[in-house]
């Protein structure tokens, strides 16, 4: 009798540790496909940092010193030194906005900091492990995962946004690589009576947290997509507008009088200048005024705080999830997720076709559907509290707050 019972708990024991190194090896080949993009993202912003700023702002200040010197074989040096400067004024205010070294950098770190991560773990993975160990190194995992993310910069195609806005007018169809959803990998769920997926290997509980750890992952894939949408909205109906006028209102102030085109129009000097600067000073004070309004760059900030939270919350489950505490008290981790969902929704953003309070209740749903199954899938949850149980504050909470 004690020999079966031994042999039941290795057994159990064994199937412990290959659940958790399928759950290790499955992170570790999306982080090896995180790496690689953030290295192309690396590339990508180099190459556009170096043509669309450095090298013109190189060449544009090199034939400006050339020009300063004596230059009687070139045509107006006076007006041409004007306009390179406002080109230069132009390219580098273009180049700060969209931070593409910056950008470059911080992938490059990411990219570096999740390979040092992956090089480890497979150091690690590669010895005898007992469940106790294999557990750790999964916890240990997603802490260090979870901060490397945490500081990663986040990216949305222009293609993203501009199918959300205008699905209409996506030609991609179906195949596009930049669609909502898509994601690496192949689909290993199936689904049950009740609407949710599950694996062969999941109980209940994770098959809800699973699902609900898809969900934040919607989010914030929405939330990065506003982000990028309201950011170029700013650029195209503020910064550039702003920029244009401003360099047309600093060249007719210093270089009118050397153009004839210009003097003969009346744009050098007399009532016809004085109202173009007027008409120029009002349109960069309207543009101004309208782009404070609807504050379109502190709202592209929040939508791109709140895709931070949502990583955060998905990251946050995932670690739970494989601590031992969970498969004691899945309510607890339950509660502990609801009422941060519902303090942190209040304050996210809205605008840009992101829902924000409305939708608990598919966290709800999700957790009903788990807590009091109906299908036959998942009878494996006789030990989970009620989901009013789970969601009310213990008396300890209500004393420490």
């Amino acid at each position: 009798m004690g020999t079966g019972s031994a042999e039941k708990a290795e057994k159990q024991s064994l199937g412990d540790v290959k659940k958790t190194m399928k759950k290790l090896f499955e992170s570790v080949t999306d982080a090896e496909i995180t790496e690689n993009d953030h290295r192309e993202y690396h590339d990508r912003y180099r190459i556009r940092y170096f043509w669309c700023a450095f090298l013109p702002i190189a060449l544009m200040s090199a034939f400006q010193t050339i020009i300063s010197g004596p230059s009687d074989w070139c045509w107006n040096p006076q007006l041409l030194r004007i306009v390179l400067a406002l080109a230069t004024i132009l390219l580098s205010g273009n180049a700060c906005y969209w931070q593409w070294d910056s950008l470059a950098e911080k992938h490059l770190q990411s990219a570096k900091r999740l390979s040092s991560l992956i090089a480890e773990t497979q150091h690690r993975m590669c010895k005898e492990l007992t469940v106790v160990e294999t557990q750790s190194i999964l916890q240990s995992w997603y802490e260090k995962e979870a901060a490397i993310i945490a500081d990663a910069p986040k990216e949305c195609s222009c293609c993203h946004w501009f199918t959300q806005s205008f699905p209409c007018l996506c030609f991609c169809g179906p195949a596009c690589c930049f669609a909502p959803g898509t994601q690496h990998g192949k689909c290993r769920e199936e689904t049950t009576e009740d609407g949710l997926t599950y694996d062969d290997d999941e109980t209940a509980a994770e098959t809800a947290f699973s699902k609900l750890e898809k969900w934040a992952d919607d989010k914030a894939q929405a939330h990065s997509s506003a982000n990028a949408r309201f950011k170029v909205m700013y650029f195209w109906l503020t910064f550039m507008p702003i920029a244009v006028l401003s360099s047309i209102q600093a060249f007719l102030a210093a270089a009118a009088q050397d153009i004839p085109f210009l003097v003969r129009l009346k744009l050098a000097e007399g009532e016809v200048a004085n109202v173009v600067g007027i008409v120029l000073a009002v349109a960069i004070s309207l543009i101004s005024g309208i782009a404070g309004y609807w504050k379109w760059d502190a709202t592209a900030k929040e939508h791109e705080f709140a895709c931070k939270y949502w990583i955060d919350f998905k990251l946050e489950s995932q670690r739970e999830r494989g601590s031992s505490s969970f498969k004691e008290d899945p309510g607890r981790l339950l509660g502990h997720l609801w009422k941060k969902l519902i303090l942190n929704l209040r304050d996210q953003p809205m605008e840009g076709g992101v829902k924000g309070y409305a939708e608990t209740n598919h966290f709800e749903k999700w957790a009903a559907s788990v807590l009091q199954p109906s299908s036959k899938s998942l009878t494996n949850t006789a030990h989970l509290v009620p989901l009013e149980s789970a969601l009310q504050p213990s008396s300890e909470e209500f004393t420490n707050t």
